[in-house]
């Protein structure tokens, strides 16, 4: 089985003809500190025409989809990449929205390894 589920928020935004290329940040905690994690998103036709329409940088997006690599050749080096292919998207909110989801992470993570559901402010 190859899927993905990804909730963060997006960062650049790229469209070249049919294919829309963009990253999607999450954060997660490392020894007591707040690091993101970006991650590239691919999405093809009528996908990203309506990813494109209903999203702009910063908003935050749930996202499933299947991991993809490839390679290509750059000033004779071969370079490698991994990219997520987006399957379905779902709407969460603009980036405004988010900022409850940081402080949740800040304060209830750093602090112990597990969240009861019902704790959840969103």
């Amino acid at each position: 089985m190859n899927q993905v589920n990804i909730l963060g928020n997006i960062g650049r935004i790229e469209r070249k003809g049919a294919v829309l290329k963009f990253s999607v940040a999450t954060n997660r905690v490392s020894k007591g500190e707040k690091v993101t994690d970006w991650h590239n998103m691919v999405a093809f036709g009528d996908t990203a025409e309506r990813l494109e329409k209903f999203f702009d940088k910063g908003d935050t997006i749930a996202i499933t989809g299947r991991l993809q690599y490839g390679s290509y050749d750059k000033d004779g080096v071969t370079r490698y990449t991994t990219d997520i292919v987006v399957d379905r998207w779902y709407f969460t909110g603009k980036k405004s929205d988010s900022s409850k989801m940081d402080t949740f992470i800040s304060n209830k993570l750093t602090k112990r390894d597990t969240v009861d559901e019902d704790e959840i402010p969103f």
